[in-house]
């Protein structure tokens, strides 16, 4: 089932990304039985992407981004992203994922908000 969703406006959220990003959602029921643990103190980390000072020589998308990265830990995910884009630098972006341990200790990060300006998406 696809649907558009006009949430995030509540919590600061880019709309037109919200509006993108929810145009290919899908939803479907499930059973919530089927979760075997539940972990209430989430791990998030942030990165804070910020790019140099322009130079009038090199075009804005050749230019290249650096991030400063955090861990963020007793607080739930709108305090999260109410933190990462209070610490934004000037037209810099950010990118909040949620950790956990994999069953072999390796960090696993799902991303649930911003984009890496970084990656390139095919």
């Amino acid at each position: 089932m696809l649907i558009s969703v006009g949430a995030g406006a509540d919590i600061g959220l880019d709309r037109e990304l919200v509006e993108q990003e929810a145009a290919i959602m899908e939803i479907r029921p499930v059973d919530e039985r089927d979760v075997t643990s539940e972990d209430d103190q989430p791990v998030f980390r942030v990165y804070l992407w910020s790019q140099p000072f322009p130079n009038v020589h090199v075009p804005p998308e050749r230019v290249g981004w650096w991030n400063y990265s955090y861990e963020l830990t007793g607080c739930d995910v709108h305090q999260a992203i109410a933190w990462a884009q209070d610490n934004l630098a000037e037209a810099g972006q950010y990118t909040l994922y949620v950790c956990y341990r994999r069953d072999g200790g390796d960090l696993a990060a799902i991303r649930i908000a911003g984009k890496d300006p970084t990656r390139i998406d095919t």
